[in-house]
């Protein structure tokens, strides 16, 4: 459910905030017989990291799967198995950066989820967000970025090649199209460097697209503000011989 904690720490060096922090249960393990377990978890609606704008919010499912189960060859999996009966309790540290309050349902992008919040963005911070279960406490880190009105990413290529490092600009633009936020990258590649001074994040994307499938488009999220990009990752050409 989670990824590890890298570009949150990007995210904070980008925006000047402090990313002290103490070690999070990010998950709840809950033993079940023949060493299976539940295992619990929060993430954001559509993305794993938790970032909303100021003025802007951003939708938490909580999660349970169940882990250790046979799926053939000697190996164990885990899959979805939620529990609309459950009534965490959502609390926000500091109440003057974000706010939360429990939704009558949970939801994600691949479909239901056992509970949900909403966080709401007060001002531009770092914040701890802790959801109770009686099997124990949740506790995860909640970003909020200066607030925009359009989230727009460059450059816009159709290709790119695996292995070149590419400098990305993530923008907040207010509706006249002027850049008020330089904001943290928030799609899948490598960070490999610190941001630039405007705010040029260097990503290498090392997987290669197939040639069989089509050119994916991909919706890039941040609170409720989406960018559309479309391009593949191409293999880096060979040297001659």
């Amino acid at each position: 459910m989670r990824p590890s904690r890298s570009f949150s720490l990007a995210a904070c060096t980008l925006l000047g905030v402090s990313c002290a922090q103490p070690a999070y249960e990010f998950f709840i393990s809950e033993p079940l017989p023949n060493d299976q377990s539940y295992v619990w978890g929060v993430r954001a609606w559509h993305a794993d990291e938790l970032w909303v704008p100021v003025g802007d919010s951003l939708d938490l499912a909580l999660l349970r799967d169940r882990c250790g189960v046979p799926v053939g060859h000697g190996l164990k999996g885990c899959y979805s198995e939620e529990d609309s009966t459950v009534r965490p309790r959502w609390h926000v540290a500091d109440q003057r950066i974000a706010t939360i309050h429990a939704l009558p349902r949970g939801s994600w992008l691949f479909g239901p989820a056992s509970a949900g919040a909403r966080v709401h963005g007060k001002s531009p911070g770092v914040t701890v967000v802790t959801v109770g279960l009686p099997q124990g406490t949740i506790t995860d880190t909640i970003l909020v970025l200066p607030g925009f009105d359009l989230l727009r990413i460059e450059p816009r290529e159709s290709t790119y090649v695996a292995g070149d490092t590419i400098w990305f600009r993530v923008m907040g633009l207010d509706n006249a199209g002027r850049v008020v936020a330089a904001l943290p990258w928030p799609l899948w590649g490598r960070q490999v460097g610190p941001p630039a001074d405007g705010g040029a994040v260097p990503i290498i994307f090392e997987n290669v697209t197939h040639p069989s499938l089509p050119t994916p488009t991909i919706d890039v999220w941040i609170g409720s503000k989406v960018d559309t990009l479309r391009f593949r990752i191409l293999a880096r050409p060979r040297a001659p011989a």
